[in-house]
């Protein structure tokens, strides 16, 4: 008999212990799901968790350098769904930063996260970063559209950057980042120019992404190893 045939015929216990597999994992968890439908974006805060507390530390909030605003329509088309934050190109060529910080308490080092967004960005790169800041030690200005990682008090740490080709129709990002360590928060950053074009994002989401249980996977490959000694008796 072959394998093929032995799978096919055992596929209902290898498809049980798939289902164990996927039963087993640590579930996803979807850290930040943004349409911008009814987003208020804060004009000149700062994220500031270098003290210990944390009462002005503006987390959960979209904030924003230079001239961006909630849109619907007008460039919106698919992906894009209706509103979106569109940055409307200043009179002088200034990058601005458009970031939002979320409490990241409970995403532990290891943790693969992954980012995915829509966008458009003609006649200008545009640049996505994912950052990670620690009680204490980090803050992050607005007014300076980058990540600061060389003196404190630093920005935080810089887990992405990625450029975003310039595109006149909406495109669909997404990247996949592995937490070297622990964080009190995640900021996530888009940056964009020029002076003319069309420029937004849209459909900002943060997830962690789960990895089967060992026990699982260790069953399933226990279950393959059984069949091909079978095959091989017979």
């Amino acid at each position: 008999m072959s394998l093929a045939r032995t799978l096919r015929q055992h596929a209902s216990l290898i498809a049980l212990t798939l289902g164990l597999s996927v039963s087993s994992s640590a579930s996803a968890a979807v850290l930040l799901s943004e349409t911008f439908t009814g987003a208020t974006f804060y004009d000149g805060l700062t994220i500031n968790l270098s003290n210990a507390s944390t009462a002005d530390d503006n987390l959960n909030k979209w904030i924003k350098l230079g001239t961006w605003s909630v849109q619907s329509g007008g460039i919106c088309a698919a992906p894009c769904d209706g509103s979106f934050a569109q940055h409307v190109p200043p009179t002088s060529d200034n990058t601005n930063l458009l970031f939002y910080g979320l409490s990241a308490g409970s995403v532990a080092a290891g943790t693969n996260l992954t980012l995915s967004f829509d966008y458009i960005s003609s006649n200008r790169i545009a640049t996505v970063y994912l950052a990670g800041m620690t009680v204490g030690s980090n803050s992050l200005d607005p007014f300076a559209p980058w990540f600061n990682v060389e003196a404190p008090p630093t920005d935080g740490v810089l887990l992405s950057s990625v450029a975003l080709g310039q595109t006149a129709t909406w495109n669909s990002v997404s990247l996949d980042v592995t937490l070297g360590q622990s964080f009190d928060a995640l900021v996530i950053g888009f940056a964009m120019g020029g002076t003319s074009g069309a420029r937004g994002v849209d459909n900002v989401v943060l997830r962690t992404v789960p990895e089967p249980g060992p026990l699982a996977l260790l069953g399933l490959g226990a279950a393959v190893l059984a069949l091909a000694a079978r095959r091989r008796r017979k």
